[in-house]
């Protein structure tokens, strides 16, 4: 009965929202993941390239966002302004 009714428009529609609240999940859990950088020491912060700033800037952004690489890009313009 469930799987017949995937085939009708609002079945793709169920389907498209139940992807929606999955990636949504995703993002949240990455982020999460992502803000434990902030739990580190600015010493070791430093030793691998970014700082305390950097890293509350990209946490940040929205969801949809990837914060990890948002990091390295301010990260490798702050490297490049150094120089």
């Amino acid at each position: 009965m469930f799987l017949s009714a995937i085939n009708i428009p609002g079945g793709r529609i169920a389907s498209r929202l139940g992807n929606d609240i999955r990636q949504s999940v995703t993002h949240f859990a990455n982020r999460r993941r992502f803000n434990r950088l902030l739990d580190l020491e600015d010493a070791i912060l430093d030793d691998i390239g970014v700082t305390r700033g950097d890293v509350q800037i990209a946490s940040r952004l929205p969801l949809q966002r990837n914060a990890a690489l948002e990091l390295r890009r301010i990260s490798l313009e702050r490297r490049r302004q150094c120089k």
